[in-house]
């Protein structure tokens, strides 16, 4: 009743004369009306299907009644959770899609129980970065990747800006903290 209020007291602005069109064929939705002919009481349409006028021409919402402001607000509160949970952020798509290319490494049988500290696993073996200087393939796979790379994309781009990185020889490296 309010909504039929408000649009007769939107519509006393203007003259006009309304003229009846008859038939089965007539089914555009007129300015009063906010439901389909064939919705049922359980079906969820979204807001930009229903005439909506009113708060196009009043977007601050001050000649609304409060049964539609009401509305409005629980329309605008569910559309606001249903895009929530449809969002994916790249940043989750890129996880997912890294974890599907783990490779589950089991401990052979027979191996040690140990369990090493930090600094003894780093004796044991031959130095890591004499041996990756000596691979100039590997280093320039590495070098080349950085364009493609977000973050080390960055660091190439404006190294004054990443503290935590330095570049030697066009590699970039981690400092220690």
């Amino acid at each position: 009743m309010n909504r039929q209020i408000h649009w007769n007291e939107y519509m006393s602005r203007f003259q006009y004369k309304i003229q009846y069109v008859e038939g089965a064929t007539n089914k555009v939705v007129d300015c009063l009306s906010r439901y389909y002919e064939n919705n049922n009481a359980d079906e969820f349409t979204p807001i930009q299907d229903y005439a909506n006028a009113d708060v196009h021409l009043d977007p601050e919402w001050d000649d609304l009644p409060s049964n539609r402001i009401a509305e409005l607000h629980a329309r605008m509160t569910q559309r606001s959770a249903q895009l929530s949970k449809d969002v994916q952020e790249s940043r989750d798509q890129e996880a997912s899609e890294m974890a599907s290319h783990l490779l589950l490494v089991t401990p052979t049988p027979g191996a040690k129980d140990e369990d090493p500290t930090i600094a003894e696993s780093h004796t044991n073996g031959p130095p890591l970065k004499a041996r990756l200087e000596q691979d100039t393939p590997f280093l320039a796979a590495v070098q080349k990747g950085y364009g493609e790379d977000p973050l080390f994309r960055k660091v190439i781009e404006s190294p004054t800006e990443f503290s935590t990185f330095v570049i030697r020889d066009k590699t970039i490296y981690t400092k220690n903290r």
